[in-house]
């Protein structure tokens, strides 16, 4: 595993939220494109064939083994997985697995990595500690590590109905009240 611990501890706001963002179910993978601020940001009318094409990040890339645009037709369903930021933390690891944390964690934090190593991604703040205690050799035996970690979350698929009017192509939840599709989780 990288290093990252060794990154100056940032001292985030207490409980920073970032906005809530969406990305097409299809194209959430190990290697997402960058969340867009609502389901509606992924749309783009094909005059042509008066359908949508939900857009990866370009439409000659692919961040899957997902084609990187896909059309729909009004009525469709489409899903899609929300995700916030809630910044970076600043933790202290014991060689024993066992975590101190130094600056708030945010409560729906439900994923947890040293920003740019994938292999330390975990599903809670203990379990990334158990492994990075478990996988890194501590330079000092017996001194815990102090650095920083991101914390964020992702949603469970939504689904989402394709509409079209006059503006062109947006997306409402597919729930009893269908309303309209915003950066709202």
């Amino acid at each position: 595993m990288a290093d990252l611990l060794d990154a100056t501890p940032a001292a985030p706001p207490a409980l920073f939220e970032g906005p809530v963002m969406w990305v097409p179910e299809f194209l959430v993978d190990e290697v997402s494109p960058p969340p867009r601020e609502s389901p509606d940001a992924w749309t783009v009318r094909n005059i042509q064939h008066e359908t949508t094409i939900i857009v990866g990040e370009s439409a000659d890339e692919t961040h899957s083994d997902e084609p990187s645009t896909r059309s729909f037709e009004p009525g469709d369903i489409v899903s899609f997985c929300s995700f916030q930021d809630f910044g970076p933390i600043t933790v202290r690891i014991h060689d024993d697995g066992s975590v101190d944390t130094l600056t708030p964690v945010h409560p729906r934090a439900s994923l947890f990595w040293a920003e740019g190593d994938p292999d330390t991604l975990s599903f809670s703040l203990e379990e990334f500690a158990r492994n990075w205690a478990a996988n890194t050799p501590q330079r000092q035996p017996d001194e815990p590590e102090t650095g920083v970690v991101e914390h964020y979350t992702w949603s469970q698929p939504q689904p989402f109905v394709l509409t079209t009017t006059s503006d062109g192509p947006n997306f409402l939840r597919a729930d009893a009240d269908a309303v309209p599709a915003t950066g709202a989780a």
